[in-house]
């Protein structure tokens, strides 16, 4: 990054990585187990997971780039524009079975840009903030050799999908005095699919080369208050509504063991989150957030059969409506023997009981849910002065209750945690 690039009040910054991923996935067990941990039998032709044995391996390289320019033409106005460009390419073979249609034989290649421009403007005495943005979405997926399940087997297709999207917005911040604050944006907006979305792993996630850029509206209303400083107390307020339209939503698809991901037409978001803040004496942090939000399909009529859509209007399954987090964050001023520092935190984290499918879908006369889950998590630190040398331990779900992703697949009970850091370089640890 270099500030006074060539002319006076230019600033430019870049950022840019390579990363090579080898992946492998071996599915080549020859026993079948029960619940008790028995064999059962031997000698399978199958794996656990795919239909033939497999060693698969695949090879990917991936290049990202971020690069901006800024231009403060003086304290009212300044102009920006950035890039941000990424490319992957990624090729693979079975090695425990050789086969000509095999995932990813040939090289998949997915190539990424977002161009932006935008404007800022500060007015009324620094009061009134408000910036103007326009985007530019490129995406170019060239699918060899991708693995689809098509009619009750695999298909292997070459595709080579172009798209071109322009997007643009407005944000604007308003003081209404010191301590209210307002904000209000919209944006028409674009999310590229991210590699695992269109070529898939080559075992579990199939591929979905034909799949589009989610196309979205955003509206965000919030409002802000900051009370003044009291008895070493400080409290701020938040509370924000947003509303979603949403077409091609790409939405994680189950059929039996495998997953594929596909677009939803149309979909509606309304939601309203509150945020709480309060500090005392920077020593105390306490934040409470929470989120209520209908996800609902949006479509009203099918778009193969032409025919009115069951499920419009109905909440999306495996998506969350109403969830909560909250932290407490203590520091001990004081030194213990004066050489060391000591922190303690404390957070849970919430979740209403959501659905597998639409709600109006029911089984065996009960509809399968995901159930209501709170865990807690503690956590302290302690620090030398210099902050040289560190040790962190956590404990996260103390109460060891049972947790679930949006699929209801049970994630790891209570867990335990260390961490130990020591700086070399004096000049490091202050960048902490």
């Amino acid at each position: 990054q270099k500030k006074d690039f060539f002319i006076d009040g230019l600033s430019f910054n870049a950022f840019s990585s390579y990363n090579r991923l080898n992946r492998i996935s071996i599915d080549t067990a020859s026993r079948t187990y029960n619940w008790e941990g028995e064999i059962i039998s031997t000698q399978r032709s199958t794996g656990e997971f795919s239909l033939p044995k497999t060693r698969f391996l695949f090879d990917q390289h991936s290049w990202v780039t971020n690069a901006g320019l800024s231009y403060q033409l003086n304290t009212n106005h300044q102009f920006n524009a950035n890039i941000a460009w990424s490319y992957l390419d990624r090729q693979g073979r079975d090695t425990f079975i050789a086969s000509e249609d095999d995932p990813f034989d040939q090289p998949n290649s997915l190539d990424k840009k977002v161009i932006g421009l935008s404007y800022d403007l500060t007015a009324l005495k620094g009061k009134l903030q408000t910036s103007f943005l326009i985007k530019y979405f490129n995406l170019d997926i060239l699918a060899r050799d991708a693995r689809q399940f098509e009619f009750g087997q695999f298909e292997i297709l070459d595709l080579r999908t172009v798209e071109e999207r322009l997007g643009y917005g407005v944000a604007t911040r308003y003081d209404l005095s010191n301590q209210w604050q307002v904000k209000a944006s919209y944006e028409k907006t674009y999310r590229l699919p991210e590699p695992f979305e269109i070529f898939g792993d080559g075992l579990l996630i199939l591929a979905n080369p034909e799949i589009r850029p989610e196309s979205s509206d955003n509206l965000n209303i919030n409002f802000t208050y900051q009370s003044e400083a009291q008895n070493n107390w400080n409290f701020t307020y938040g509370l924000n509504g947003f509303f979603r339209w949403t077409d091609d939503m790409i939405f994680p698809a189950l059929g039996g063991q495998l997953i594929s991901y596909e677009n939803q037409r149309s979909i509606y978001i309304r939601g309203v989150e509150l945020d709480l803040k309060t500090t005392w004496k920077n020593q105390l942090n306490i934040g409470v957030n929470g989120t209520y939000q209908d996800v609902l399909n949006h479509q009203e009529f099918n778009a193969i059969s032409g025919r009115s859509n069951t499920f419009f209007g109905e909440r999306m399954f495996n998506t969350p409506y109403l969830f909560a987090n909250a932290t407490i964050d203590y520091a001990l001023k004081e030194k213990m023997d004066s050489r060391f520092r000591w922190s303690f935190s404390y957070s849970f984290n919430y979740v209403e009981e959501f659905f597998l499918n639409y709600p109006n879908v029911a089984q065996g006369g009960s509809r399968f849910t995901i159930p209501t889950q709170l865990l807690h998590h503690i956590s302290t630190t302690i620090s030398s002065v210099d902050n040289r040398y560190n040790l962190s331990l956590e404990c996260r779900n103390l109460t060891n209750a049972e947790a679930y992703d949006d699929f209801a697949l049970q994630k790891p009970g209570r867990a335990f945690f260390i961490k130990i850091r020591y700086f070399l370089n004096t000049d490091l640890k202050q960048t902490k």
